[in-house]
Order: structure tokens, then sequence, then C-alpha cells
């Protein structure tokens, strides 16, 4: 549906679902995921879509100043996070919901979809994201000024840049560390899921990703934590040419890493599981 498509009982609804999503487990101490999920709220629903974009949001939102480039990754690996803890809430408790809200891939701007789902024991036990309905929405500015005051007031209209919070390493993670769902050589996009298994018990494991070519920076995308973990991985902007080469490993240490970029390892840090991929053309 076009911009005309949503009213005032549905921005409530909205907002109703997006406090369903903060209270749920996927989202439970996760106070990055949160603060970015309410900055991306309150821009797209005051109006705001053209401050959803990776250098607006790093200024607002985590404090970088206005000669910031989006050479910085903390805005993708952040929405990498958000984007996972939507998409299991939404296969879990949330998988009979009306309203599906979204972060396509590729940008900052949410989706919302009315599913109109009629609750039946089949479907709840199946999980059938499809009965009923579907009916996906942007939004309508007919009064930004009034719809922007109502968005503040429900979700807060001062957003603080808020600390990462690690989760705990599995107790008996003592096989070796593995990439599962890439191997050496792999083509990949700008932006994909890596699947890590088997970090080691009383170490932390963070995913990196070292260019081979240009400046060859290499980046913290995320800490690994679980077993199985899925950390989002971003292989360049608009700036990088097809066919560019990067090695992805795992590094295993004792110590605590920003995310971001690695500027340098710690003295005790253990580099696991590396692949070399290409970007796709």
């Amino acid at each position: 549906m076009g911009t005309d498509g949503i009213d005032r009982i549905e921005h409530s609804e909205i907002l109703g679902q997006a406090e369903r999503i903060m209270a749920s487990r996927w989202f439970a101490n996760a106070l990055k995921a949160k603060a970015l999920f309410k900055h991306i709220l309150y821009k797209a629903l005051a109006g705001q879509e053209d401050d959803l974009r990776a250098i607006p949001i790093a200024q607002d939102l985590y404090g970088k100043g206005p000669a910031f480039d989006g050479t910085d990754r903390i805005v993708n690996q952040a929405a990498g996070d958000l984007r996972r803890r939507l998409a299991g809430f939404y296969a879990d408790e949330g998988r009979n919901d009306p309203w599906l809200i979204e972060i396509p891939k590729g940008g900052f701007v949410p989706e919302f979809t009315f599913r109109n789902i009629q609750p039946s024991a089949q479907n709840v036990a199946s999980g059938d994201l499809n009965s009923g309905r579907i009916r996906r929405l942007t939004l309508m500015w007919a009064a930004p000024a009034v719809v922007g005051a109502v968005v503040a007031i429900a979700l807060g209209a001062v957003l603080g840049v808020l600390p990462i919070v690690h989760g705990q390493q599995p107790a008996n993670a003592n096989h070796p560390v593995k990439i599962k769902n890439f191997t050496d050589g792999a083509k990949v996009h700008a932006e994909e899921d890596v699947v890590v298994t088997g970090c080691e018990a009383g170490r932390s494991c963070y995913l990196i990703v070292a260019p081979l070519d240009g400046d060859r920076r290499e980046w913290v995308e995320d800490q690994v934590s679980g077993t199985d973990a899925t950390v989002t991985a971003n292989f360049g902007d608009a700036r990088t040419k097809p066919g560019m080469q990067f090695r992805v490993y795992v590094l295993s240490t004792k110590s605590e890493l920003p995310i971001g970029e690695l500027v340098k390892p710690p003295d005790d840090a253990r580099k696991l599981a590396a692949i070399t991929v290409t970007l796709q053309k």
C-alpha cells in the first residue's frame, strides 16, 4: 500500500507491537538493539526517513561527529543484530502477532505488515505466518509535527548511547572453532550472516573481517556467543568493488574488544577458523 495507507489507530497499534517486542526475551538486556529499534521507529513514524541512513544514525545515536564518513561499521553491525533479534521474536512468541515489523537488509527504514491472523489451534501449533489478510504499509506524513510529538512521548524523545551487553560463553565449548556456513573461497554479498561454533570456555570470541585489498584495516564485526552463534558480517559498502577479497576469522582472547576497527589485537589473541571469501560481482 502507498504512503496514505496508515492512520492514527494503526500508529498506536504499531507502537504497542514495538513495546511487546522490546519486552520479549529476545531483547532482554539487549540495550544496544533496543536503542537502535527505538531510534528507527521514532524517525520513521515521525516522517524523517531521510535520517535513516548510516551516517545520520551514527551521528545521532552513537555520538559520531560531523566529519564522520561512514567507514566505521557500527550502524550496520547493530542493524544486523537487530534484524536477528526481530527474526527470532517472530519465529517464536511473536509468530501470531498481527503486526510484523521488519528492517529490510540494505537499509534502515522499517516496514510494517498487518497480517490479520485469525488464531487457530492449527496455525498456532505450526507458526503459520501467512494466515489471514496481508497488508504492507508505508507511512503518511500529513502532519509530521503532530505525529512526531506523539511518537516522541511513546518512545522517548532522548535516546542516548547505550552499552553493548555481551553474552556468556558456553561452559562445554571445548571442540574446535569452526565457521559452519562458508568454506574457503566462498562468494559473499555485501552483508552476510556467518555461523560460528565451538568457542572456547573462559575466552571471548569475535568475528573479524580483514580486507585483503584497499586500506587493509581489520574490523571486529561482533562478539560470538553461544552454540552455533550467528553474526552479521559486512563486506563493504557502495564504494567497495566486486571481486574484492576478505579474510574472515575468529579471534579468541580473554580480553574485551570494542565493536569496530581492530587497532591492535590483545597479546593473548589466537586467530582461528580463517577462510578467504570474495565479494560477489
